[in-house]
């Protein structure tokens, strides 16, 4: 837990003991003791009373950087952007799958992991070597990733505001409904 380490450090760069901490907010020096072990966690109504008295947000509290995370989003996408000028689909797929998952709600990434979908290369080079070589089954989908894919496009016509992003999703939308 972020919270109970960052507690104990905000306290012990401040060269302050357990029973001070627990006296100037008002708490007992064995809830601050079970805050710093882990044992349990800061009632929710002290999260803003922790916060004032150390000075910092209550991001910083929880252990969350935004800036640090738009950085690291800066990163994904900049290395996303290298593999594709290098041609490394395959690559350039698993890379932004990965992404995903560890920042589904980053619209930016979103958008990329939306057309990766769409153009997964291992479904079109199995897809292309079953049609060269006549074993393509009629019902051999013609969409990689259909649900998904629908279900992410309905998501962002339902909660995205940025147009792009927007129009993408229609996008892939009438590509999908049109290959059916």
């Amino acid at each position: 837990y972020v919270t109970g380490t960052t507690v104990k450090k905000l306290r012990e760069d401040r060269g302050m003991p357990q029973a001070e901490l627990a006296e100037k907010i008002g708490v007992s020096s064995k809830t601050v003791s079970k805050w710093e072990t882990n044992a349990s966690l800061p009632d929710i109504t002290m999260f803003p009373i922790l916060a004032n008295f150390f000075n910092v947000t209550t991001d910083e509290l929880l252990g969350v950087d935004l800036a640090k995370k738009q950085a690291k989003i800066d990163e994904i996408l900049a290395e996303f952007d290298k593999l594709s000028n290098l041609g490394k689909e395959k690559e350039k797929f698993e890379f932004i799958c990965r992404a995903y998952r560890a920042y589904p709600n980053d619209e930016r990434i979103l958008r990329k992991y939306i057309w990766m979908l769409y153009y997964d290369p291992y479904f079109w080079e199995d897809f292309w070597n079953k049609k060269d070589k006549g074993e393509l089954a009629p019902e051999h989908p013609k969409v990689p990733h259909k649900e998904e894919l629908t279900s992410l496009c309905d998501r962002i016509l339902k909660e995205c505001f940025d147009g792009q992003i927007r129009y993408d999703a229609i996008s892939l939308l009438s590509g999908i409904y049109g290959l059916e």
